[in-house]
């Protein structure tokens, strides 16, 4: 058995071990091979697809969740649904990965046109794993780069500057991270 060790990030060269001291109650793998794992009293983790660094915890204290006890996690092979159970109940998680795609033919983005009073993420699914997905404006310039997680991607609305950008239709252009041709393969429509 290996005991995974996880960086410390208090700017030394030490490392704990992974979930050291607390009981797994369960664990999942969702489409991006991450592991979503379940304990007795320190809520839920989000953990990278090798182990070796923690992703996201969920607990009482940042997330809906109302126990820290989690007893099992569930990822939906079909979406980027994730379910707890705990003793308040199930919940319902969105991730930021679904299983990947063999083909970029089902590309689809939501919501789809972005209207003014939006104030969240688009989010583009269809995608296959690791796949760079450009996002580009009507005269072709590329104003951000993003890398899916399984797939799926979400973009907030922003350029590579952070800044907002303008009513207009954008093109998502996507290819596969270690090479490949690209191709528009769907249009978002942003409305200020």
């Amino acid at each position: 058995m290996n005991h995974i060790k996880v960086p410390r990030n208090d700017g030394t060269d030490m490392a704990d071990y992974l979930l050291s001291g607390l009981q797994v109650n369960d664990i999942a793998v969702d489409g991006a091979n991450r592991k979503w794992i379940a304990t007795q009293s320190s809520g839920l983790f989000l953990v990278s697809a090798d182990g070796t660094q923690i992703i996201k915890k969920f607990n009482t204290t940042n997330s809906a969740l109302t126990s820290n006890t989690v007893f099992q996690v569930c990822c939906n092979p079909n979406s980027n649904s994730v379910y707890v159970t705990t003793p308040s109940g199930l919940y319902e998680y969105f991730s930021d990965s679904s299983p990947a795609e063999t083909s970029y033919d089902n590309i689809y983005a939501y919501p789809n046109p972005v209207r003014p009073d939006y104030g969240g993420d688009v989010t583009i699914m269809g995608l296959m794993d690791n796949s760079l997905v450009k996002i580009a404006d009507a005269g072709g310039n590329v104003i951000r780069q993003l890398k899916s997680t399984g797939g799926m991607v979400t973009w907030d609305c922003c350029d590579q500057y952070g800044d907002r950008v303008k009513t207009g239709i954008y093109m998502v252009l996507c290819s596969r991270a270690n090479g490949g041709s690209e191709s528009v393969v769907t249009k978002i429509a942003v409305v200020r």
